[in-house]
């Protein structure tokens, strides 16, 4: 079965230890748009995609075929997080 898009999401959220908070201040969306997407009742924009695929080191496509990967993990050197934190 293939994962829905929000359930992808919020696999590698929690992978990474991060909250919908700092997932959305990192966007720069408010936190209603990560509870719709992350329960599949709103879509990511594809700047959004983007960044959150750049966050956690994996390619737009893995996101969207649902693959939530351990390994997907924050990559430093792409990232500050101290925007996360």
């Amino acid at each position: 079965m293939v994962e829905t898009l929000g359930n992808t999401l919020k696999k590698l959220r929690k992978a990474n230890n991060l909250t919908q908070i700092q997932i959305a201040d990192y966007l720069n969306v408010e936190l209603s748009e990560i509870e719709k997407i992350e329960n599949d009742k709103g879509t990511l924009k594809s700047s959004s995609l983007n960044k959150v695929s750049a966050l956690y080191g994996c390619s737009e496509e893995d996101i969207l075929n649902g693959k939530s990967s351990p390994n997907f993990t924050i990559k430093s050197n792409q990232v500050d997080l101290n925007t996360l934190a």
